[in-house]
């Protein structure tokens, strides 16, 4: 309480003030405030002191449910390898169908003359430089292949992805359109990993026990995708922007992985990616936009899907054939050979000469026929335009720095994109259009690339996504001699 004369505080037990000395006269309800006060007091004292138990207790409590969650996910340290050795009667390649395997024994199988190996084990190592030189490819092209991976992995982001980002493009800030297309990180994520897997690379050691340089890089962006999808409806990414193209593209992404590595969780979430594109396919047989089966279906979205499929194909996931006749039935209808177009969409008929390229991969990937007339019209508007390159366009090149090139005509050649479908139509069909093609492709490519691994377009598609988009579509087409056979 406080004295009436000088307001010190004093004890409800002093008759006189200890610093003015008066008298202290007390009514009873100084004596009744008083009490309150020092009772209200002792209960804040109380429950702070209550308060302070329970955050050390919820710590202790978290701290434990981590420990036995991070214990809980960790993979199994011992994996038998120092038990003895059971013997066993080799089993024939065609016996091996439903059996399970470990992947250094996928990877260790030699299929008999005339079969192709298994799961893409034809891009690991020694049987990846064989149909490299078989097919075609040259050292450059290899050399330019790891540069650019080098490059990848520096803009790989902490949490496993990489980012829609236009910065170090080196474009006309006034044309940088990465703003209105950051939805897309999930289908450049995935992008960027087939870049690595199309040359074989996963995160665990190979038969000769040796560890791939990106490991990590390759891991991170896997685990990135696969935290991303939805675990009730499959779909990879959110559900923003044009993004069954992030869908297509992430499942045929973890799809490769699933094949090259055989990891059950890979198998799984891509099995769901795949139920989700067999679910969401048109009456026409093409995809739209959307995971909504009456959408419009265009024929680039298509493309990415049935990539997807055919990959899930490949790591021996269930896929429905009839999903892919009717696909093959899209991409035929969308042919116009006596138009000289391929339909974008059923409405839009303009002529986009990089449409040839994506019909001509998609209908011989699905099967049919070179020798057909519209595969050989596809073949001829296709190859009519090879890559081609100036000089100035390639190393440290910016738009708008060099005086004499022309950046709009550089953006107009320079199509990455086209380029990727073009290059494997072209290969599949084979014939006198290929070699020509593969020629210029390699040549513009290993003269485009700038010298710190990147490859940095300025076309339509690259001002919305960045050069990670452009190095990576770079790269799958230098990896045409043996990424898909």
């Amino acid at each position: 309480m406080k004295c009436p004369h000088c307001q010190s505080e004093v004890t409800i037990n002093h008759e006189f003030c200890p610093r003015c000395g008066q008298r202290i006269t007390l009514a009873f309800d100084d004596i009744a405030a008083s009490v309150h006060v020092d009772a209200a007091y002792r209960r804040g004292q109380r429950l702070e002191r209550t308060l302070k138990w329970v955050i050390l207790f919820l710590i202790f409590t978290g701290a434990m449910m981590y420990g036995i969650n991070d214990l809980w996910d960790r993979e199994l340290a011992y994996d038998g390898n120092d038990l003895p050795p059971v013997e066993a009667p080799a089993a024939a390649l065609g016996e091996l169908g439903g059996v399970p395997l470990n992947y250094k024994e996928v990877f260790a199988l030699r299929p008999p003359e005339g079969l192709p190996p298994r799961g893409y084990a034809w891009r690991m190592g020694a049987l990846r430089n064989s149909l490299r030189a078989s097919n075609g490819g040259r050292a450059e092209g290899a050399e330019a292949i790891d540069r650019g991976l080098r490059y990848m992995m520096r803009l790989q982001q902490p949490d496993g992805s990489w980012l829609v980002n236009t910065e170090g493009l080196n474009i006309d800030k006034a044309r940088d359109e990465a703003f209105n297309f950051k939805w897309g990180q999930t289908g450049l994520t995935a992008l960027c990993l087939m870049a690595y897997l199309g040359e074989g690379h996963v995160w665990m050691p190979d038969v000769q026990g040796q560890t791939s340089a990106y490991a990590s890089t390759v891991k991170r962006g896997l685990e990135f995708l696969v935290k991303g999808q939805d675990p009730l409806n499959g779909r990879f990414g959110p559900p923003e922007g044009n993004f069954m193209y992030n869908h297509g593209l992430a499942t045929l992404a973890v799809s490769e992985a699933a094949a090259l590595s055989g990891a059950p969780d890979l198998r799984a979430a891509a099995q769901k990616g795949v139920d989700l594109i067999e679910r969401t396919q048109g009456e026409k047989g093409g995809w739209g936009y959307r995971d909504v089966a009456g959408a419009r279906q265009d024929t680039s979205v298509s493309a990415w899907q049935v990539q997807a499929l055919l990959a899930a194909r490949e790591a021996g996931l269930k896929v429905n054939d009839e999903v892919l006749q009717k696909a093959l039935g899209y991409y035929q209808a969308a042919t116009d050979a006596q138009a000289g177009i391929v339909s974008y969409d059923f409405t839009d008929r303009q002529v986009r000469p990089s449409l040839f390229g994506v019909a001509l991969m998609l209908r011989l990937y699905l099967g049919e026929a070179v020798t057909t007339p519209d595969v050989r019209w596809l073949t001829r508007m296709t190859a009519q335009t090879a890559p081609t390159w100036k000089r100035g366009w390639g190393r440290s090149w910016k738009e708008g720095r060099t005086r004499g090139v022309d950046d709009t005509e550089r953006a107009n050649t320079f199509d990455p994109y086209r380029w990727y479908f073009a290059t494997y139509g072209l290969f599949f069909a084979g014939g006198e259009e290929w070699e020509p093609w593969d020629g210029a492709l390699r040549d513009a490519l290993i003269n485009l690339q700038d010298g710190d691994g990147a490859w940095r377009a300025n076309d339509i598609w690259s001002v919305k996504a960045g050069p990670a988009y452009s190095t990576s579509m770079c790269i799958l087409c230098l990896q045409v001699h043996y990424r898909l056979q």
